[in-house]
């Protein structure tokens, strides 16, 4: 299967969208032709667009709703997705009160079903990323707070005397 995947104009996104080709290739087993198209250019048949977004509270509703039910504006001016069975299980999540046992599991189920969909692929790229505590492996942020959680692990942590600066 071949998709035509635009990559947009710039070097970081042609290299980004070179890293989604290979993601896809590797667990979905999708051949993808990256197609790039100068600024402003709309590939033909495409249902491709970017949408930035940042979450400020821990609380998933807003995006979950926002990226997944048929009513939100961006499926409403974007993909156009419909999913009755995935605008009920946000909708039971909008019901439940933040102090609901319940809507935890609500909403990873809400969010199971939009993941497993594929009819948005949630990707993230940004360029300039920062080491956030270097005795966490692979702990990287961005200047728009994207974390690399899949691959963190821990390594030793060396504690220092600061008057002596000396191991313990």
């Amino acid at each position: 299967m071949l998709i035509s995947l635009p990559a947009g104009y710039d070097d970081n996104w042609v290299r980004y969208t070179e890293a989604m080709q290979a993601q896809l290739k590797e667990n979905l087993g999708l051949d993808l032709k990256i197609q790039v198209y100068e600024r402003g250019q709309t590939p033909p048949d495409s249902n491709f667009s970017r949408r930035s977004m940042g979450i400020t509270t821990a609380d998933p509703a807003y995006p979950i709703w926002l990226q997944g039910h048929s009513a939100s504006p961006t499926n409403q001016s974007r993909s156009k997705f419909v999913d009755p069975e995935l605008d009920k299980l946000i909708e039971y999540g909008e019901s439940l009160g933040l102090n609901d046992p319940a809507r935890c599991d609500a909403w990873q189920a809400a969010e199971k079903r939009f993941l497993e969909g594929y009819h948005l692929l949630p990707t993230i790229q940004v360029n300039y990323p920062y080491l956030a505590a270097p005795w966490v492996n692979n702990f990287d942020m961005s200047v728009n707070n994207d974390f690399s959680l899949d691959v963190i692990t821990l390594s030793e942590r060396v504690f220092f005397d600061l008057p002596e600066r000396r191991r313990k």
